[in-house]
């Protein structure tokens, strides 16, 4: 997936979270910079959550929730599911979307980052149900 990872920084055209990227993994922590963050979600999801279905991204969001907040080898082996359902995507956004969702799993290591991590998945599915036409 390396390979896909440099291809998504270079054909990406709208950064995502430029501001907050190194933050979203503190999200559930008090004093985080909550609305940059959000709105940072929020622009996400508009540029590149269109492609990917209600139903995939429910999906994903299902076996996030599921998992134990201290099971980081749990949400850890969400990363292979996520590779077969970018392989599947025809359209670059959708794989962007799903590829993004990956790397910020890559970087997980402790029981407040997959807190923020589910919170952040949260609010993915709700601005994707405001953005997304249903597919």
């Amino acid at each position: 997936m390396n390979h896909t990872r440099r291809d998504y920084r270079q054909e990406q055209h709208h950064k995502p979270f430029p501001k907050t990227g190194e933050k979203l993994l503190e999200f559930a922590n008090k004093g985080s910079d909550t609305g940059l963050i959000i709105d940072e979600i929020k622009e996400f999801v508009r540029h590149n959550g269109k492609s990917i279905s209600s139903s995939q991204l429910r999906n994903i969001y299902g076996k996030v929730v599921s998992i134990d907040d201290v099971d980081i080898t749990g949400i850890q082996l969400l990363r292979p599911k996520l590779a077969y359902v970018a392989a599947r995507q025809d359209k670059q956004d959708a794989r962007i979307f799903v590829e993004y969702i990956d790397e910020l799993i890559s970087k997980i290591n402790n029981e407040s980052h997959v807190k923020s991590f589910k919170i952040f998945m949260e609010a993915i599915v709700a601005y994707h149900k405001f953005y997304a036409k249903s597919k």
